[in-house]
């Protein structure tokens, strides 16, 4: 049972912890740079993705399928 030593706990934790934070970036980043959407609608998915990191990006990339992965080069 190594996987409930706190050493591999901390990895896992800082795992998932780096890659919400990434995934909130990336969607705060393309809600910014959406265009299709208003300002009082990309307040709210802001909102969402700040206090649901990781479930508030994915609903978002899910519900938003037209963006382009040109907007971020």
């Amino acid at each position: 049972m190594k996987l409930v030593t706190p050493e591999y706990g901390l990895a896992v934790w800082t795992f998932v912890c780096l890659t919400a934070l990434v995934l909130s970036v990336v969607a705060i980043i393309s809600i910014l740079r959406n265009q299709k959407i208003g300002s009082i609608e990309s307040l709210g998915w802001i909102a969402l993705v700040l206090f649901v990191p990781f479930i508030g990006a994915i609903v978002y990339f899910t519900r938003n399928k037209s963006r382009k992965i040109n907007n971020y080069v």
